[in-house]
């Protein structure tokens, strides 16, 4: 006689548990269904690390017929894991019993989801009712991932120092289908992007994710698929489900666009420089608020985010740093804030010195001759797209800003096509001449650091400075180009002429010199951008402060090139002596080179032909 079948079970009891421990398909099955209903049992996880034990995990070459079972109970294990991870925090012996079991399971865990993400490769061999359910597992993979990583600092410690956890997130983000070209799965599926960003939690995480995708040579890619999804996102918010959905993938985004941009290597920089990362991403933002504002304009503000992101990726970055600024209004920026800022005082989501904040943060880059000519391309009279619904202290500051980038568009028209009348001997007789005439200099041809009004000015400043420097100016100057932070002559030129423009009216007492600062605060600096031997200023407000405290200031801030210094203290010393013009200023403006070194700027401005005009200056890096 047919024996009785076997009576399905009511609940995760521990006959079942211990059968499924033998290796039943059809009891793990029971166990996944029961366990997803129930309270956890703690012996689950004996069972559940039982089959995902390294030397279990087949070979991918093999029959399916060889790996069927083994694939089908570890599938089920990892339903059984995911289940656990999902516990709520009240079940602590089951999670303090799971942080263990990971820690001591990381290889095998690690190999059998990698052996998931290799099936598609092989998925002729599946048969067609099984395909469906191993593809599941693919995708359910990236969930897995993302709570392993994010259940506790020991368990993340341990799986992101593994080489196969890394290549699981690298596959995952990268899965291209072989024969299509095309994204495996959706690309805008969000157990992926956080599954993504949870690598990026610590620090370590993330420089050892960058390593493997550098030595991969897959940084540009890296950006690419970024900026794609962006682009998918924003283009079609129903890829995500909703706007909603939408905004946080956008936010989720630009939070690993953040952390990676803090990152101090070159090569990341420089791929997603080499990809206009800022103009593409700024763009999606744009896109997306467009269509928010059309029929979810109460979501708005959560953009806020995304536009602070965008700023300090153009801060941090250490390539492309002009360009960047260029990419931001290429995007779309200026629309985005007119978008943003009449929700300011109605949003907790947006701070209430938003308008302040993101105006402040585009007059760093709009003080840069090439980004200026950029933004009178788009905006030919300098004006921009004045604000609806806001308030009037908001449209105030708007219109105050905008005031600033009008001064510092009308020192472009003056210096548009000016050639460099720039002289480095501080002893020059000929300043009112060549700076009426508009004598163009020539640089020094062994170094490039200095340039001169003429052959005698350049013997003078050999005698007097030169001839001690030119050799480490030189060491100094290839170590700048290498690195794209060398501040050209041309560019030097036109902040003098801001410095000139801005301290005109501005009266000093003797003895007292002029420190430039961005903003209110005098512990507050301004900012100095670079890029490909380019940079950026903002200048802001005046302070008169005692010429020996900006002297005795710059102890503060290390400046490797020592060789400097006597002309420094010679500037000081003709001002004091009263060798300058009794209504000569001088003014030193320290600027932050991005957030990695800083720029020193001192200009001696004398009265020429009626108008202050910066006679000498002196750029010094540190």
């Amino acid at each position: 006689m047919r024996k009785a079948a076997r009576e399905r079970p009511t609940a995760a009891t521990p006959e079942l548990i211990q059968r499924a421990s033998t290796g039943s398909l059809r009891d793990l099955s029971l166990l996944v269904d029961k366990i997803k209903s129930e309270q956890y049992p703690i012996e689950v996880l004996k069972v559940v690390f039982k089959f995902l034990h390294p030397e279990l995990v087949p070979s991918v070459k093999c029959n399916w017929s060889d790996f069927r079972q083994p694939l089908e109970r570890a599938v089920d294990c990892m339903a059984l894991l995911i289940c656990a991870l999902l516990q709520p925090e009240s079940a602590s012996p089951l999670k303090a019993a799971l942080v263990d079991q990971l820690i001591e399971n990381v290889e095998g865990l690690c190999r059998w989801i990698y052996f998931l993400l290799l099936i598609p490769d092989n998925a002729k061999q599946l048969p067609g009712r099984k395909l469906g359910g191993i593809l599941d597992a693919y995708r359910n993979s990236a969930a897995l991932i993302h709570e392993v990583l994010s259940l506790d600092d020991r368990v993340y410690d341990a799986y992101i120092s593994s080489p196969k956890c890394i290549d699981i997130i690298v596959r995952l983000w990268f899965r291209i289908d072989d024969n299509s070209g095309e994204p495996l799965l959706d690309i805008t599926s969000r157990s992926i992007l956080y599954a993504f960003h949870a690598v990026f939690t610590k620090e370590d995480g993330l420089e050892i994710f960058l390593s493997r995708i550098i030595e991969k040579g897959l940084v540009p890619r890296l950006a690419w698929t970024i900026l794609r999804r962006a682009r998918l996102a924003s283009e079609d918010p129903s890829a995500t489900d909703s706007p909603a959905h939408a905004i946080e993938y956008l936010r989720i985004l630009s939070g690993i666009f953040s952390r990676l941009m803090v990152s101090s290597s070159e090569d990341l920089h420089r791929g997603f420089g080499d990809v206009n990362y800022l103009r593409e991403f700024c763009s999606a933002i744009n896109t997306l608020s467009i269509t928010v504002q059309k029929g979810h304009a109460t979501m708005l503000p959560r953009l806020g985010r995304c536009v602070h992101v965008l700023f300090c990726m153009a801060a941090d970055a250490r390539t492309h740093i002009v360009g960047n600024w260029e990419s931001l209004f290429e995007g779309g920026i200026i629309p985005l804030l007119t978008h943003l800022m009449p929700w300011a005082p109605k949003s907790t989501e947006l701070a209430s010195n938003f308008a302040d904040l993101s105006t402040m943060s585009l007059l760093s880059g709009l003080s840069h001759p090439r980004v200026i000519s950029r933004f009178l391309g788009m905006y030919p009279d300098g004006k921009v797209p004045s604000l609806k619904g806001c308030g009037l202290a908001t449209n105030e500051r708007w219109e105050f800003r905008w005031k600033q980038v009008m001064s510092f568009c009308e020192a472009y028209q003056k210096f548009g096509g000016m050639v460099v009348t720039i002289c480095d001997n501080l002893a020059c007789v000929r300043r009112e001449e060549r700076l009426m005439q508009r004598t163009p200099s020539q640089q020094c041809a062994s170094c490039s650091s200095v340039v001169y009004c003429s052959t005698a000015c350049q013997e003078e400043d050999w005698k007097a400075f030169h001839s001690r420097e030119c050799r480490q100016a030189r060491h100094d100057h290839a170590v700048r180009r290498s690195l794209g932070t060398w501040y050209s002559h041309s560019v030097r030129q036109f902040h003098v002429q801001l410095v000139a423009d801005a301290i005109t009216g501005f009266e000093c007492e003797p003895g007292e010199g002029a420190l430039l600062m961005l903003g209110g605060n005098p512990d507050t600096t301004g900012q100095l951008y670079c890029s490909q031997g380019e940079m950026a200023s903002a200048i802001g407000i005046i302070r008169t402060v005692p010429l020996e405290y900006l002297w005795s200031s710059r102890a503060v801030i290390a400046f490797p090139p020592e060789f400097l210094k006597p002309r420094h203290a010679s500037v000081f010393q003709r001002y004091l002596s009263g060798l300058a013009s009794p209504k000569s200023k001088v003014v030193v403006v320290v600027f932050y080179f991005g957030k990695h070194s800083f720029l020193e700027l001192t200009v001696l401005l004398e009265p020429v032909g009626g108008v202050y005009q910066g006679v000498y200056s002196i750029a010094r890096h540190g």
